[in-house]
């Protein structure tokens, strides 16, 4: 460029065609909206404007758009849902507990509080109020709303950089630098699964009115289903419940209920939307090119066993040779000599 501007002839050295004052040929196969897939994950190119990448810092940015390389440590939310097992609620958060995690806590309103604070007192989570809590049922919409209340506590304590939702009966099966490791990106791990048609038989999950947080949930159940028009502004799919999302997602995502209302008001009257809910959001937006597999380990094939399959020293081996950071489910009796081989083998807690 230098050598054009004071007019000498440029040498094309690197690229087979002269760049200065040219462009550069696209990179990936072009989208419906004109972007090629590489660029939909560079900054600024996606749909919802301002995404960084997770480890770039917005105060960084100067006029010329240039980012620092020396950002501030990151932070991750970790958003757990519990309602029994307090001994063993002890135990996840006591080994999650370190410099770069702050952990929220909702506990389902039909159970005493209580004891779940006194065994949880040294780390000092944070427990949702008794008006941010809920009672919460099987399969219902209270499931998505306790969630919802979590993401909006932390939203307003911090500003992290990830948000981790766990169940009360999760424990890591990586060690904290490895789980840190895979959180310092900006990757989004959660299962999206498949796409619900009339082919899948969870589609009746959609398909019919559900009233899974009635005082008469389970006599409605067992009456003949009311069938209801499907939600159509974004495709719906079914996964898993459990993610690890960065901030970026998680404000897409706070920005797509703020403008469809009516997302939240279908899915009051699904069955088990939490394994839809964030899903079909996420899948709908650029984000869905930075998703990976779903973080967790559980086992859904044992037969004869209520599913998924409470984790004992038998399941050992699988643990430690798989590649996911944690596993469900643990019972704090059945699971006690599986989860002392765990701790010793991904170590204690450390900054």
């Amino acid at each position: 460029t230098a050598k054009l501007l004071n007019g000498q002839e440029a040498e094309v050295a690197v690229y087979p065609k002269q760049i200065a004052f040219n462009v550069i040929p696209h990179i990936d196969v072009f989208q419906d909206n004109g972007y090629t897939k590489e660029e939909m994950v560079r900054i600024g190119k996606t749909p919802f404007a301002g995404i960084l990448p997770n480890n770039y810092c917005n105060s960084d940015l100067g006029s010329s758009n240039n980012l620092s390389a020396n950002c501030k440590k990151m932070k991750v939310a970790i958003l757990i849902l519990a309602h029994n097992q307090p001994q063993h609620l002890a135990k996840l958060v006591e080994y999650l507990s370190c410099d770069w995690t702050q952990i929220f806590i909702h506990i389902d309103k039909k159970v005493d509080i209580t004891n779940f604070q006194k065994l949880t007192n040294k780390n000092q989570p944070i427990f949702l109020n008794s008006e941010q809590r809920i009672r919460v049922n099987w399969g219902g919409f209270s499931v998505i709303q306790a969630t919802l209340n979590l993401l909006n506590v932390a939203l307003n304590a911090d500003n992290f950089d990830r948000f981790c939702l766990l169940s009360g009966a999760d424990f890591p099966i990586k060690s904290l630098d490895k789980i840190k490791a895979s959180f310092d990106s900006d990757d989004e791990f959660i299962q999206i699964g498949w796409q619900l048609d009339a082919a899948h038989n969870a589609y009746k999950s959609v398909k019919y009115y559900h009233f899974m947080d009635s005082r008469f949930g389970k006599i409605t159940n067992r009456l003949p289903k009311i069938p209801r028009k499907i939600y159509a502004k974004i495709t719906l799919y079914k996964g898993a419940q459990w993610w690890s999302l960065t901030q970026n997602c998680v404000n897409y995502i706070i920005e797509f209920l703020q403008n469809n209302d009516d997302y939240i008001a279908f899915h009051k009257f699904s069955k088990c939307s939490d394994e839809i809910f964030f899903n079909s959001i996420i899948q709908s937006s650029p984000f869905v090119l930075k998703a990976q597999s779903d973080y967790h380990y559980a086992d859904w094939n044992t037969k004869g066993v209520s599913l998924p399959k409470i984790l004992d020293s038998s399941d050992f081996d699988i643990l430690r040779n798989s590649d996911k950071l944690f596993a469900r489910k643990f019972d704090e009796f059945a699971s006690k000599d599986l989860l002392q081989k765990i701790t010793k083998v991904i170590g204690n807690a450390s900054s």
